[in-house]
């Protein structure tokens, strides 16, 4: 129900009054007096419950000059708010009739009421802690990926808290967290999850770190070592000598321990596996190879480290650390440097397979290039790119169909690394085709050394489409052009959502975040947090004329230099506001609990949670940036 009132309608109804006077043969005009304010207001969420903030805007009023916004309660008359937006926290349940009333600088007053029905709260389960750790045989020294994803918490927003039963020492938050122990026996790691209602529930799992100069020795598992022989049987007591004799050998459902030590071979891998019983090679301390081609599915290749020598970098078969044909494979925990081509290679018929918690440097044109379909990259390290002959220096390229590429770091990509060269360096670069991805939750970290672009999305091989790139953080430590993204050039591109991204220029403001070429048709920008991007003769985010099917907004725009960029705020966007990171200098990007990006976004049905997991909520507008505000 809507109920209009107002004071001096007449004046409403008035729209020109005309007087000519004819004195010393001049003419004027007089206008008539402003109108009255036309007062209206929405709230969210539509059906709001006790207990929980309910947000009112009322910056659809229409109203002249310098306005005033009073918020009661038409029940009692009682004081709600004042402003233009507020929040209320209604205690109880029942029909509220919430009133705006605008006044503005001449004192013309309107007002108008919206009935709020406020519910019980709803009664959610409480939190359901559960995690998985790799490698599943952890040795002092190398590092253990902890992963609570699979955790239940309904009551968002939720944190992850990891301590150490033994001595209640905290090890880290966050809902992934990886460890190196530096001594050998059982850990005993809990994960302990609250929600937003306060309620806690942990679980603990006992992990078996294992002592290098005396590791366990698996059952059932065969074993390579350096002083093994291929003619032996492949025993702890009688291992073979290379891990291309277990290579040749092992069925579906093996595993090899492969013990500590450097072997100078290449291992090409064509026997699968199958479904539930995966063929695993396991480094067991350091291992180093010189790489694996696998041409079969359902392989697990966990722990070397890997130097790789190919006749140049579009030797990829030889000179990958890895070059990853079939399905269902994973490849984990490797440490891959110094390779003459990418570091890891999937290949066109790559499926359904995981590459994760890898450390990759010093591999020429990219650490990682996605190929295939259905393929999860996470949690990967990369860094230090070279180019060499003109293959170009970049973190991630990406092509193929349906793959999702979450939470890796990519950084320290430098011009200097690449002597004699000159290479476009991006974070994440494809010119198609590629369809069908979703970034998130990745770190792009641009080196002040010649690294310019976040993404290149090109459309020369089509298509090119279909493209999520949400809760990404994105940092800048370079100087003038410094774009973040940029999308449509070269060929048609499509349906790119780019949303609640933090891009943040560290060292004095830049250029713009965001360039929008003639071929992109369709794109959605909203919810980014943009730091330091634009200047006096550059926009935040340029579009160029014939880009088509534009949905921007709700971005909120900061500068340090207090100067704003040329152009306009779109519909929704946060203009020059101090965005209250929790430390810039240090590039903690989460949020001040009095940030003016709290509750200021829009709701997004491809945004659900943001860069630490933590669950956006969906009956109140979510957090702008990268990072959902929670107590800590």
């Amino acid at each position: 129900m809507v109920r209009y009132t107002a004071r001096n309608l007449l004046a409403s109804a008035i729209l020109f009054v005309l007087m000519t006077f004819m004195i010393g043969g001049g003419n004027t005009l007089l206008a008539a007096p402003a109108p009255p304010p036309v007062p209206a207001f929405i709230f969210s969420p539509s059906n709001p419950v006790i207990g929980s903030p309910v947000y009112f805007d009322g910056s659809s009023t229409t109203c002249s000059g310098r306005c005033s916004y009073k918020w009661t309660d038409d029940a009692d008359g009682a004081l709600l708010g004042r402003g233009v937006k507020m929040s209320f926290t209604f205690q109880d349940a029942g029909t509220k009739y919430v009133r705006l009333t605008v006044t503005d600088g001449k004192s013309q007053r309107a007002s108008v009421e919206h009935d709020v029905i406020v519910s019980q709260s709803q009664t959610l389960s409480p939190p359901v802690p559960a995690f998985t750790y790799s490698p599943a045989n952890p040795v002092v020294g190398s590092a253990v990926s902890f992963d609570g994803s699979s955790s239940t918490c309904a009551a968002a927003p939720c944190s992850f808290l990891w301590t150490d039963d033994v001595d209640n020492s905290q090890l880290g938050t966050g809902i992934t967290i990886s460890l190196t122990f530096q001594t050998a026996g059982t850990k005993k790691v809990r994960l302990t999850v609250t929600d937003a209602q306060s309620r806690a529930a942990s679980v603990e799992r006992d992990v078996i770190v294992s002592d290098t100069s005396n590791p366990p020795v698996v059952a059932g598992a065969f074993y390579v070592s350096t002083s093994g022989n291929d003619l032996n049987a492949g025993t702890s007591a009688s291992p073979w000598r290379t891990i291309q004799k277990a290579a040749n050998t092992l069925t579906a459902g093996d595993t090899v321990i492969i013990t500590a030590g450097t072997y100078n071979e290449r291992v090409k891998i064509t026997r699968s596996g199958s479904s539930g019983k995966v063929i695993t090679f396991q480094a067991q301390g350091p291992v180093v190879t010189q790489g694996f081609s696998i041409q079969a599915s359902y392989v697990k290749v966990d722990g070397f480290e890997m130097v790789s020598t190919g006749s140049g970098w579009s030797d990829r078969s030889n000179g990958s650390g890895v070059y990853l044909s079939g399905t269902n494979n994973t490849i984990s925990n490797n440490r891959i440097h110094n390779t003459t081509a990418a570091g890891i290679y999937l290949t066109s018929s790559a499926s359904n397979s995981t590459v994760s918690a890898n450390s990759i440097a010093y591999a020429v044109e990219c650490g990682i290039f996605i190929q295939g379909t259905n393929n999860l990259i996470v949690s990967n390290d990369i860094s230090h790119s070279r180019d060499i002959g003109g293959s170009d220096a970049d973190g991630i390229r990406f092509f193929g169909s349906g793959n999702t590429v979450r939470q890796n770091s990519v950084h320290d990509i430098k011009l200097s690394d690449s002597p004699g060269q000159s290479p476009h360096i991006d974070c994440f670069q494809t010119w198609g085709p590629a369809t069908s991805y979703v970034f998130e939750q990745n770190l792009c970290d641009k080196n002040a050394d010649g690294h310019k672009q976040g993404f290149t999305i090109e459309g020369i091989t089509q298509p090119v489409g279909d493209i999520i790139i949400r809760n990404n953080v994105l940092i800048t430590r370079g100087t003038g052009y410094q774009p973040d993204a940029n999308v449509g050039d070269m060929g048609l591109v499509t349906n790119v959502t780019i949303a609640n991204n933090t891009m943040v220029a560290v060292n004095g403001p830049v250029e713009y975040a965001i360039w929008l070429f003639t071929n992109l048709r369709g794109v959605v920008v909203k919810n980014n947090a943009i730091y330091d991007h634009g200047n006096s003769s550059e926009p935040y985010i340029l579009v160029q004329s014939g880009a088509s099917g534009l949905d921007i907004g709700f971005n909120s725009i900061s500068k340090s230099d207090g100067r704003a960029p040329t152009g306009f705020p779109y519909a929704g966007d946060l203009w020059m506001v101090n965005p209250l990171f929790l430390n810039l200098s240090t590039g903690d990007f989460h949020l001040q609990s009095t940030s003016p990006l709290i509750t200021r976004g829009i709701n997004l049905s491809v945004v659900t949670n943001d860069y630490d997991g933590v669950t956006r909520p969906s009956t109140v507008p979510p957090d702008i940036g990268a990072f959902e505000y929670h107590a800590p």
